[in-house]
């Protein structure tokens, strides 16, 4: 048997959900996973390019990027800003904008940031 605080938490994790409602968050992630794609691809096309299907039905929140600069210095930046991604070398790096939790700001401030970052790039 799990202790009784982790039962806790699974017991508030699952009420989290059943209030927000799966088709609610199935239809932000599309929403916020679309913004984000738009994003990177109008403001930071010359430093990346999205490797993640572009189709909605064959990904969840997640984007794959591959960078044509630095990865770990750009991954150093950002970090160094509250961003937590995931980076596969050589030069890729996955972003997830968690439905339940992220907000479309959270989206404008971490592509901002990235931009900033990039900047070591030129």
């Amino acid at each position: 048997n799990p202790p009784p605080w982790l039962a806790a938490l699974n017991l508030a994790s699952l009420e989290i959900f059943q209030e927000a409602g799966m088709e609610a968050i199935l239809a932000k992630q599309f929403l916020i996973t679309g913004y984000l794609e738009h994003l990177l691809t109008t403001r930071l096309s010359k430093y990346l390019k999205v490797i993640t299907p572009k189709d909605t039905n064959q990904r969840g929140c997640q984007l794959s990027l591959v960078f044509n600069c630095d990865l770990n210095a750009v991954h150093q930046r950002i970090q160094s800003r509250g961003i937590i991604c995931d980076v596969r070398n050589p030069n890729v790096m996955r972003i997830a904008p968690a439905p339940l939790y992220v907000s479309y700001t959270d989206v404008l401030q971490f592509v901002d940031i990235l931009e900033e970052a990039l900047q070591i790039c030129k």
